[in-house]
């Protein structure tokens, strides 16, 4: 389903093609075996073979075996990636992840603006309306948090999860993370554990479904597992910008797409997965 944007004449620059794939070379195909030349008499020798014949035979099948001056490896029949242009050079400067300029920009309680989630299999804002399960975002700010969890699913664990906003210190008392693990713990929540999580503050540009938000700035929560597609999304646009792959200007834009997944105990679960998107025209 094409997503809903706030300008529909609007159109989006089509992403560049990808380096071309060379075929895999194929191995030489090796020479006949030359013929022995006819003896002149009884007593003479048989003639010498010409000095740039391969055949050699005792590796038994037609070519030089390993030593001989003829003797080539075979070649590898891997299809491999054109990469002259854009090889990364042996030693490269550090250099922040993209986007990381913007981490801190503008930090945000977890209700500053409509916020979003993910729902069952699809994207949901905070009174449950579901926006389809794909959304386009231009990244404003981004920020880290955890959550301090007792690590049940109970009613009564529920009321003992905490939050931080650096992971060290809790967020409204103050008291180090590493001592409420211990709290907690002393209180029979022997799985207790700190969760880190993610918050993209941006303007939502495109939705699967039509959505009051479109045009507006919002702020997508992204659990644990959506952090790393977050993470992973930084990281790889910025390798492919020093190879020249792709250019860094645009990394703002994003694509979020929810996938139903399952648990092990076969429990449903939304996982919200971050690629980059076209920069509108």
């Amino acid at each position: 389903m094409p997503l809903i944007r706030k300008n529909p004449a609007a159109k989006f620059e089509e992403p560049a093609a990808g380096a071309a794939v060379q075929e895999a070379e194929k191995p030489e195909t090796p020479a006949a075996a030359a013929p022995a030349a006819a003896p002149a008499a009884p007593a003479a020798a048989p003639a010498a073979a010409p000095a740039e014949t391969k055949t050699v035979t005792s590796t038994g099948q037609g070519r030089p075996a390993a030593g001989h001056p003829n003797y080539q490896a075979p070649q590898s029949a891997l299809v491999r990636q054109q990469v002259n242009a854009g090889a990364l050079a042996v030693q490269q400067p550090k250099v922040d992840p993209v986007l990381q300029e913007l981490k801190d920009a503008m930090p945000v309680e977890w209700d500053t603006f409509p916020r979003l989630k993910a729902g069952p299999g699809c994207i949901i804002d905070a009174d449950g309306k579901s926006l389809g399960s794909e959304i386009e975002m231009q990244v404003v700010s981004w920020q880290d948090g955890w959550d301090v969890s007792p690590g049940e699913d109970s009613e009564r664990a529920k009321q003992h999860v905490g939050y931080s906003d650096d992971g060290v210190h809790m967020k409204d008392t103050g008291m180090t993370v590493a001592d409420y693990l211990v709290e907690l713990r002393s209180l029979g929540f022997k799985d207790a554990k700190t969760i880190q999580k993610a918050t993209v503050v941006g303007i939502l540009i495109a939705s699967e479904k039509d959505s009051t938000h479109l045009g507006n700035t919002v702020q997508l929560s992204l659990s644990n597992q959506a952090r790393k597609t977050f993470e992973r999304y930084r990281f790889d646009r910025t390798i492919k910008a020093q190879m020249g792959k792709q250019s860094p200007v645009g990394a703002e834009f994003i694509n979020v797409k929810a996938h139903l997944k399952k648990t092990s105990g076969n429990k449903d679960w939304t996982l919200l997965d971050v690629t980059g998107a076209a920069v509108p025209a």
